[in-house]
């Protein structure tokens, strides 16, 4: 899955075009998603008040995105990726 949605986004990348007209369009989707389950979390006490959804949101979807990268790359396997996900995750919503 993480090939092939690199293979389509290396030939968006290549097409002003396509960049003008789609290219933000699923990865904002998904931050906003994600800035909302985080939002929602904080109400249900789940997430400190203090963390900012949106910001949080963009890094999460960055680390993601990268280790998606260092996956193909060779540079961890998939198994260690998620531990480096769930980790960040576990931090986001421990309860201090």
């Amino acid at each position: 899955m993480t090939r092939t949605y690199a293979a389509y986004y290396t030939l968006v990348l290549g097409d002003p075009e396509a960049i003008e007209k789609k290219g933000p369009l699923q990865p904002d989707l998904l931050e906003g998603f994600l800035a909302k389950q985080i939002r929602a979390a904080q109400e249900a006490g789940e997430v400190e008040e203090r963390k900012d959804p949106a910001m949080t949101a963009a890094g999460l979807l960055a680390m993601v995105n990268g280790l998606g990268s260092s996956v193909l790359g060779g540079q961890r396997t998939g198994d260690e990726a998620m531990t480096v996900l769930e980790h960040h995750l576990e931090e986001l919503f421990r309860s201090e």
